[in-house]
């Protein structure tokens, strides 16, 4: 009886464990790896038929045969009781908050089009725009993670390698020390992933992710760092440094009046600005201060919340417009164009 009553607790506390992890992958160990690459006398068949296996760390897949998978389908795949995000799927509407690579099947210029899903092999766009320092990467290894990559450790080369233990982590704390305790497996970036009614979505003005951002560009960013300071816009310096610095020779500083649209830096506390006072997921906002919960209050103060940063504008991945816009900003009608533009600048019509 009392074997009985020590196994039945420890069922209890195990669930009670895994429940308050938020990312941390569960189920079968099954539902990701084989021990062996084989099933019935031959090879196993990699998931979303992408790769060549046997892969890395015994896993059944890579990064888009896991969460690329859903050719016909929604968001997620279920294996078990385990959702599994899809960055590139069929189902429009349902993107994920970073977008969808599925629109670069028509126009590279709609997403970061990585060698894997890249239609067209548009080498034109290598090395990436506003970049400082070469971070080498081209038409032909551009991946999902590692150093020509975007996840991941970026001081590693592979692209399994990089992400080596990640979705085993503990992430119920985002502190950007580890790939797995940063947010969204990019290691240093700081953040609030929403994982609740609607995950991995920016759903509502209070169902979204949350960015962290700094009131002015961080120096510290690198080519495999986003800086000390975790900022979202940091994490995109990387490679686009020059969108985000304050390089005299490049920027033209960091004082108004801009060269190129700022970053990192608050909204201001007058003039047309402080009418944005409503989170909108057409042009959201980071925050110095990351809240427990999304938060659907914008504050512009000029000082210390909220921030302008590049997902402001673009969306991460892919998305159904010219150059990873938000909003149909190439548009013919006025209104359209001005659709993400006017959530910040609201006299602007």
């Amino acid at each position: 009886m009392k074997r009985l009553l020590i196994f039945i607790l420890s069922i209890f506390f195990t669930i009670t464990f895994y429940g308050q992890i938020k990312a941390k992958v569960t189920g079968l160990c099954s539902n990701c790896h084989t021990m062996h690459d084989s099933q019935g006398g031959s090879p196993m068949a990699p998931y979303g038929g992408l790769g060549t296996a046997p892969f890395q760390c015994l896993l059944r897949g890579n990064c888009l045969g896991c969460h690329g998978q859903s050719s016909t389908g929604g968001e997620y795949v279920l294996w078990g009781s385990q959702k599994v995000p899809q960055v590139y799927h069929a189902t429009e509407g349902t993107d994920l908050a970073a977008g969808n690579f599925k629109y670069l099947g028509t126009d590279d210029n709609k997403g970061h089009n990585m060698f894997a899903i890249d239609q067209e092999d548009n080498a034109s766009m290598f090395p990436p725009p506003g970049y400082k320092t070469d971070p080498g990467i081209t038409a032909t290894n551009f991946s999902c993670a590692g150093k020509y990559g975007c996840h991941g450790d970026r001081t590693v080369t592979g692209e399994t390698t990089s992400m080596k233990g990640a979705h085993h982590a503990d992430d119920s704390i985002i502190d950007g020390n580890t790939t797995g305790t940063s947010y969204r497996f990019l290691k240093g970036v700081l953040g609030l992933e929403n994982n609740d009614d609607n995950p991995w979505q920016n759903a509502s003005p209070t169902d979204h992710n949350e960015y962290k951002g700094l009131t002015s560009p961080d120096d510290s960013a690198s080519a495999t760092s986003p800086g000390t300071g975790g900022s979202i816009s940091g994490f995109c310096a990387e490679c686009h440094e020059y969108y985000h610095g304050d390089d005299l020779d490049e920027t033209g500083g960091s004082f108004s009046p801009w060269m190129r649209h700022p970053t990192d830096i608050s909204l201001p506390s007058s003039g047309e600005y402080t009418n944005y006072i409503s989170y909108s997921i057409v042009a959201p906002v980071a925050r110095v201060t990351l809240p427990d919960l999304p938060s659907g209050v914008v504050t512009p103060t000029g000082a210390n919340d909220d921030i302008v940063m590049c997902l402001s504008c673009h969306g991460a991945h892919a998305t159904k417009f010219y150059k990873l816009m938000r909003w149909d900003y190439a548009n013919s009608s006025l209104s359209t164009a001005l659709k993400g533009c006017n959530v910040c600048h609201t006299s602007k019509n």
